[in-house]
Parts: structure tokens; sequence; C-alpha cells
């Protein structure tokens, strides 16, 4: 008796079956893998949250000053043998300012002081000549469109971290937001201002704008992810 040679290929009712099982296959497992995607990345704001207010407590302790979180990642100047390092503490704009630890809320503002080796408060200058830094190390960074990363620029002044969905991790005080702006190239986030105008925490604090990029205080989706570091602040009035 002769047998039927095998059969090769498939039909084309056997290859929309096969389809079919794999478009569920991937709709079952499409949300899934969105909502393990999304705790990972709060989770992951949450740890750079509490390093950036580590690097904070750090610089202050050691220091005296909190600074704009730029600088946070900074090495000091001079380390190659003489030549300016990348992206060292001296090479930071002099216009920026940075807040005294000690500062009391009323003081606050008046307290800050400019970062300038040359003609800033004796402490900034020692804080610049012994600076300790690196204080963290910053995964991701804004950087502007065509800039080549491998050599100096004005960049460096902007290199200031992003949350994992690509948004400025904000620096609050008891006084307001620290950054006079939320600019396109960054030049004002990180110039160490206080926004008075901003609603204050009663502590230092990192945050995160989260999914939807836009503060509480702009969105009705509370989705911010704050990390508290410092003294509390109460401001009192006396009264005689």
């Amino acid at each position: 008796m002769k047998t039927q040679p095998g059969r090769m290929g498939v039909t084309l009712t056997e290859l929309l079956v096969v389809l079919v099982i794999i478009s569920l296959l991937a709709t079952l497992a499409l949300p899934t893998y969105m909502n393990h995607a999304k705790t990972a990345r709060i989770s992951t704001a949450e740890l750079e949250c509490k390093e950036l207010a580590d690097g904070e407590d750090s610089v202050g302790l050691i220091h005296g000053f909190y600074v704009p979180l730029q600088l946070l990642d900074d090495l000091p100047d001079g380390q190659t043998g003489g030549v300016n390092t990348f992206d060292a503490i001296e090479r930071e704009s002099t216009s920026i300012e940075v807040i005294d630890v000690n500062s009391t809320l009323m003081n606050m503002v008046l307290d800050q002081l400019p970062l300038n080796a040359g003609g800033a408060d004796r402490r900034v200058r020692n804080m610049i000549r012994n600076w300790q830094g690196p204080f963290v190390t910053t995964q991701r960074v804004y950087i502007p469109l065509g800039v080549n990363i491998a050599t100096f620029g004005a960049w460096e002044q902007r290199d200031y971290p992003l949350d994992p969905w690509g948004n400025p991790y904000l620096f609050y005080s008891p006084r307001g937001r620290v950054g006079s702006g939320l600019d396109p190239t960054f030049t004002s986030i990180g110039d160490g201002s206080i926004t008075t105008t901003d609603d204050p925490f009663d502590r230092f604090a990192i945050v995160s704008t989260g999914p939807d990029g836009q503060t509480n205080r702009q969105s009705t989706t509370e989705d911010d992810i704050v990390y508290y570091f410092g003294k509390v602040y109460i401001e009192t009035v006396f009264t005689p």
C-alpha cells in the first residue's frame, strides 16, 4: 500500500488561526507590560529623587550650601594636571546662586549668594576651591540638539537632570521653587533663584512631575513624586 507523502505548508485558515492567537496573546500581554513599565519608571523616579536630595544634603553638610541640581555632578576643577576638567564646578556660570543652609525662612532669598570665584562670599569661594563633588551620577541630562558633548560648550551649564519621563526634576525650597523658569533652553531653571510665587513646601524637596509632566498645582492628576529633606521651616511673626 502506498502512503500519501507528508503535506507541506499551511492553509490560509490555519494561518489566520495562528494570527488570531498571536493577536490575543499580544492583547493580553500589552497591558501587563505597560503596567510594569509605568511601575518601573515610578520606582526609578522615587530612587532618583532620594539620590538628588542626598546629594544636596551632602553639599550642605560639607560646604554649607544647597546648589542648583545641575551642579551636583560637577567635578573639581584642575584635577587633570592643570587642564580644565569637563563639567567642572569652576566652569559654571558666575550668575548661578546658591542657598545658605543656615538661612532663616525670612532671609532665605536674601541669603542666596552668586557662584562667583572672584567676588562672591568667602564661603562660596572656599566651596569652589575645595569642591568635593561629584555628589551624584546623573542618568539623564538635558543636552541641546546639535551639540557635540565630546567638547566643552555652554551646554554644561544646562546639564540638568531629567526624570524617567524626560522632564526636569524640580527643586523646591520653603520659599518656593528654586529656579526662575522652565524655558526650552534650561538657562533659568538652574539659575538658583527662588520663585516665591510658587506654592512652597515646609521643607526642601525634590519633585518629579510624573507621567503627565505637570505639577499637581497645574494638573488635576496628582501623580507628582516628592522627596523631602532638610529641616522644617516655620515662619513666625514676633508680636511685642
